[in-house]
């Protein structure tokens, strides 16, 4: 269900562009049960906004666990983000409910098939239903910073070209495959999945129209991951399932386009034109790793409506109990406060 639709192109936005006639679909999915993971959403918007000159539309898919503030603060960074050349383009945002797609879709519990990941992994699969006037949407993870122009991806033209899904390898050192090899020439395991084609499922081209098309016959995307989670308990559901469903019809993309945020080019962060992929459990928010993965990360929270939470939130990472030592977390605990001390001291000058 889509709940409001917020259309930015007024005159404090300006008016679009010619050269940006096309809008560019892009959809998130935030499951927030603490109120503190919209903000990375956030994130990956105001970054794709920042470098880029295209017409954008985000599709917010949620549950009841995104507030009214955090709904407010995602709307404020549509209509807030500068583009990258400072000139004013179209940008709309909308929300869709998703919670009652997946109502008794398996006969396993979502929470515990997810496991390490969140039922939020899910959403993306009700996205042909969900969007049913979109031909090709671009989706992220929201623990993802972009740091590229995404007009180039976008132009990949999936539906012009017939393929279902386009993606990066997940093992980034293996070469591209020939990606007309057909489904049945492939070798799999019992899955259905092969290492060699494995793409992952944190930046996603989908082709929505083809998945529509594909429905009549084979049923819908969810109802097929359903069966798919049913039979086999997959480690990572969406991102196996995917992988096994769309085998032969994937496109592999660069690596550029889903580069993980731990490979040795922490000096050149700054300067690398990326889609960096906070993968794993050492996210920023998470633990402080001290590169400057995490410093690009930052960089972007503090140009979001969440700005006033940065100092806290990388407090709260430099102290993880988890990573941190303990004489270590009570040293950063005293910095913290004296930090908080002198702002508020600056605070009171001015």
């Amino acid at each position: 269900m889509i709940e409001r639709v917020v259309d930015v192109n007024d005159p404090i936005c300006g008016i679009m562009s010619a050269k940006n006639h096309e809008v560019i679909d892009v959809a998130l999915s935030i499951y927030d049960p603490k109120g503190s993971y919209s903000r990375n959403a956030g994130v990956v918007m105001v970054s794709l906004l920042m470098n880029t000159d295209a017409a954008v539309s985000f599709h917010i898919l949620h549950d009841e666990t995104l507030s009214e503030e955090n709904r407010r603060m995602l709307e404020k960074t549509a209509l807030l983000a500068p583009s990258k050349s400072g000139v004013a383009c179209r940008r709309e945002i909308d929300f869709i409910n998703v919670s009652d797609c997946f109502d008794n879709i398996t006969k396993v519990d979502i929470d515990e098939l997810c496991g390490i990941c969140s039922r939020g992994c899910l959403y993306r699969l009700a996205m042909p239903e969900l969007l049913p006037e979109i031909k090709e949407v671009l989706y992220f993870d929201c623990d993802i910073v972009v740091a590229l122009d995404v007009e180039a991806l976008w132009n990949t033209r999936l539906y012009e070209r017939g393929y279902a899904l386009a993606g990066v390898l997940d093992d980034v050192y293996r070469p591209l495959p020939e990606i007309k090899t057909t489904k049945a020439a492939i070798k799999t395991d019992g899955r259905g999945l092969t290492r060699e084609r494995y793409i992952n499922s944190g930046v996603l081209l989908m082709n929505l129209e083809k998945m529509r098309r594909e429905a009549g016959e084979k049923g819908t995307l969810l109802k097929r991951a359903a069966k798919y989670f049913d039979r086999f308990l997959p480690f990572l559901p969406d991102q196996d399932f995917l992988n096994a469903e769309y085998l032969g019809d994937i496109v592999y993309l660069d690596v550029k386009y889903n580069t993980d945020s731990k490979i040795d080019h922490f000096d050149k962060f700054f300067s690398l034109e990326r889609i960096w992929h906070f993968s794993g459990r050492t996210k920023p928010w998470v633990v402080y790793t001290g590169s400057n993965a995490d410093m690009l990360y930052w960089h972007y929270l503090s140009l979001t409506p969440w700005k006033d939470s940065v100092i806290e939130t990388m407090f709260r990472a430099l102290t993880n109990e988890k990573y941190c030592h303990r004489h270590s977390r009570d040293c950063i605990q005293r910095l913290k406060a004296q930090l908080k001390e002198n702002i508020a001291h600056l605070f009171h000058l001015n």
